[in-house]
């Protein structure tokens, strides 16, 4: 419904603007899951999800578009332009995580205590919570200052783009109208006048099929199906819809995390934007087989389209550049303590998956062993995520509510 109802408001906003509200629709789901989480005080488990997110987006969704048109097309080209600022954007939104945590890994790691024989925690405290928060809230309004720049680029790029096609095409159709005109003028003057009314009624039949060809052309042109206000109250009424099942959708899956055991890094890496994609999943699931229909029954199909526009890398970029930095903000509105100091092992899989996405996007062409290579590091991901139980220090700077103090006093004490 999200993509129907932005694909008939697109008609209305144009081409950018259309585009954008497909791309923030897409991620409304997994964006009001965060909101879900942060309102609740889950901060661990929504940074675990954070990262689920981007990495599903950047490897598992399009390496399975790439790897299945691979095997239709042998070969699919991007937008050479749009790719290379997808890998400064999404590098950058990478290395406003990398750098709380590399200053929380660089910072003393505590001194040793004669009587008891070990360390004695200087760098887990509430003092260098409130500098992550106050360093994470700058980093925040800056990256959402980079996302907007870089949707105004895009925006007047792309104008800029087509007003610059359109001037280049006229000289050419005035050249050829010229050249045409004299190439008939020359015509009629050794022709008789008998002729000359035989070229006027062709001529007449001939404006009269490009009249009807036009028709025909524009018939067969898309047209929006609802009108504007209709569209934006079902959107509106789809947006509420989604905000109420994505809270059972967290209250259900407490429950599975409670009894199953399943360790909190995969549940929020793997097992939690999964879920919150598979409406869409299995949408694309069933348009997949419904296309292979007319393979296995021998019909003419139509032939896939060359240009991929890997729709889910935006996705990516978009939740790391305007919702992070957007829930950290609204963390600070609400008082709570989100920030931007990530887990050294997701850290680690945010910048691998960069890395393999910019390798496999550097040329602006992809094909299914591309996709292959996005999926498979995706299920390694999946695989060593289900072992890993998490970074202590990382939880306990998250502790919400109450102090990082507090926290550590506990710990001591069930420990004892």
């Amino acid at each position: 419904m999200f993509d129907w109802g932005a694909e008939q408001m697109s008609y209305y906003l144009g081409e950018e603007l259309g585009e954008l509200l497909i791309i923030t629709l897409n991620n409304a789901v997994e964006a009001t899951l965060a909101i879900i989480l942060l309102v609740k005080c889950e901060l661990r488990l929504l940074q675990t999800t954070i990262v689920g997110v981007v990495i599903l987006h950047l490897l598992m969704i399009p390496g399975t578009a790439f790897l299945v048109d691979g095997m239709r097309v042998w070969q699919q080209e991007l937008s050479e332009h749009s790719a290379e600022l997808n890998h400064s954007l999404l590098l950058l939104g990478i290395m406003a995580i990398l750098l709380p945590t590399a200053f929380f890994a660089a910072l003393d790691r505590g001194y040793l205590n004669p009587t008891s024989g070990g360390f004695e925690p200087t760098l887990v405290n509430d003092s260098t919570r409130d500098e992550l928060l106050r360093m994470s809230r700058g980093l925040s309004v800056l990256l959402l200052i980079v996302y907007v720049c870089s949707r105004i680029f895009i925006h007047t790029t792309s104008a800029a783009a087509e007003k610059e096609k359109k001037t280049k095409e006229e000289p050419k159709a005035v050249a050829s109208g010229q050249k045409a005109s004299m190439d008939s003028g020359q015509t009629l003057r050794h022709r008789g006048k008998s002729d000359e009314v035989y070229d006027e009624e062709k001529s007449i039949e001939g404006k009269g099929a490009s009249n009807e060809g036009e028709g025909e052309e524009l018939a067969k042109e898309p047209a929006p199906r609802i009108g504007p206000g209709v569209c934006f109250l079902f959107l509106v009424l789809t947006v509420g819809l989604m905000a109420v099942t994505a809270e059972f959708l967290v209250e259900s899956v407490e429950f599975i995390r409670d009894e199953s055991g399943i360790q909190q890094e995969w549940f929020g890496l793997i097992l939690l934007p999964n879920v919150s994609f598979a409406a869409d999943g299995v949408t694309a699931v069933v348009d997949y087989f419904w296309t292979m229909v007319p393979h296995l029954t021998g019909r003419k199909t139509q032939e896939p389209e060359r240009v991929a526009k890997a729709r889910a890398i935006d996705l990516s970029i978009q939740f790391a550049l305007f919702w992070m930095p957007l829930l950290v903000l609204l963390g600070w509105w609400i008082s709570k303590p989100m920030h931007l100091l990530f887990d050294y092992f997701e850290l680690a899989l945010l910048l691998g998956a960069c890395f393999l996405v910019n390798y496999v996007t550097a040329d602006a062409k992809t094909n299914w062993v591309e996709g292959l290579a996005m999926v498979v590091f995706y299920i390694m991901i999946a695989i060593c995520a289900w072992f890993y139980p998490g970074q202590p220090e990382a939880a306990i700077m998250l502790t919400c509510p109450g102090s990082v103090a507090g926290a550590l006093a506990t710990n001591v004490t069930g420990s004892g």
